[in-house]
């Protein structure tokens, strides 16, 4: 390795040269360590939810059916009773207290949970082995679930300051489908433009460029797998959100459907052309402008 860094140093040729390594700044590292603790605390919730759905299914089928747990409404009311023997025992009314306990509840969710958990309880007259303990571990999760959704919403708030305060936010914000969570997405995983002096070297490190494929006199260009899967869900989710919101994406993503590109590879095609614009504003140091003729859609 040594040997390289010297050959390499001493070459006259600038393709040889080693590109030197810049310190990462604070609003790259603030938003780095932000958005990295978001992602660890949506996995996690994620997993949570999820084991939470399958003790429920296991000791009260029909009020995993009836509960939303990935709403705050959801989730207080599985901070309650549980099984169908306590719902019976609460009765409407008892779960109405129970609901009342939570601040900022939307209403109509409360009314239709606190009919619905009862009609589930009487339907079922089985007693579960084990349904007491499941029970406790769903309240514990949905404490924990509603505790970590808190927190993400603290995290958010953070992240938009974040932006507010990082040099490049409003900058990649302008830009049609880039709201906080992809800007941030953006900011945390690109660095800094300085890593990537051209659009073209953007984009294979979001692994949005194709990859020429050979194979004896056959050779033909293929969807690349490599590169920043976090850069390429970024532009990827940006420009199906664009194709919603922003009709000059709409009328770009349908003219390459009507060249025979399926969805995904539309939205691919989209989303390269949004790394050339994205590059070209911070290059530039200019907000989008939809009247510009090297728009990306």
């Amino acid at each position: 390795m040594a040997d390289q860094i010297r050959l390499r140093a001493s070459s006259d040729d600038p393709r040889g040269q080693l590109r030197p390594v810049q310190a990462q700044s604070e609003p790259d590292a603030v938003l780095r360590l932000l958005v990295g603790r978001r992602r660890e605390l949506v996995v996690g919730q994620i997993r949570r939810i999820s084991t939470l759905r399958d003790l429920l299914t296991s000791v009260h089928p029909g009020l995993e059916a009836a509960v939303d747990p990935t709403t705050k409404t959801g989730m207080w009311l599985l901070t309650g009773p549980v099984t169908a023997a306590e719902i019976r025992a609460a009765g409407e009314d008892g779960l109405r207290a129970h609901m009342a306990q939570a601040s900022r509840l939307r209403r109509p969710q409360i009314d239709r949970l606190v009919r619905a958990a009862p009609d589930s309880a009487h339907l079922q007259q089985t007693v579960v082995a084990g349904e007491n303990t499941a029970a406790r571990l769903v309240r514990e999760l949905a404490g924990e679930a509603l505790r970590a959704r808190e927190r993400l919403v603290e995290l958010d708030t953070e992240i938009g300051q974040a932006i507010d305060d990082h040099p490049d936010g409003a900058l990649i914000r302008s830009l049609p489908a880039m709201g906080v969570a992809l800007t941030a997405e953006f900011l945390a995983e690109a660095g800094g433009l300085h890593r990537f002096p051209t659009a073209d070297a953007l984009a294979p490190a979001a692994g949005l460029a194709p990859v020429l494929q050979q194979s004896g006199k056959m050779h033909f260009l293929r969807r690349s797998h490599a590169g920043n899967k976090a850069l390429k869900r970024v532009f990827y989710q940006s420009a199906f959100r664009a194709i919603q919101h922003d009709p000059l994406s709409k009328t770009f993503y349908r003219r390459k459907r009507a060249e025979g590109k399926r969805h995904h590879q539309a939205l691919i095609a989209l989303g390269r052309r949004r790394v050339n614009v994205v590059h070209a504003m911070l290059r530039t140091r200019t907000e989008f402008n939809p009247d510009y003729r090297a728009r990306a859609a």
